[in-house]
């Protein structure tokens, strides 16, 4: 089963679009499939992606903005201005 968002970005809007990728991620994915630090090292990597995006999120939601999707290590968010 595949998700669907039941939200739809309006056609036109004002605003800014944020894309934000972890830097060093690859390197970081690398040294987690080790093969010493295999098996800690996903659980390691899961919880750090966890912390990066609780953070990432809290601070959208604090400016009253949407997450549109993560991609990996990456999210894409919408803050739109307030309609008049």
């Amino acid at each position: 089963m595949r998700w669907r968002a039941t939200w739809r970005m309006p056609e036109r809007a004002q605003g800014a679009a944020l894309f934000a990728d972890i830097s060093g991620f690859t390197t970081l994915t690398k040294v987690c499939d080790a093969p010493m630090a295999r098996r800690r090292g996903v659980e390691q990597l899961g919880l750090y992606l966890n912390q990066v995006y609780d953070a990432l999120i809290a601070e959208v939601d604090g400016y009253a903005g949407s997450v549109i999707g993560f991609s990996g290590d990456a999210i894409t968010v919408g803050l739109m201005t307030p309609s008049c």
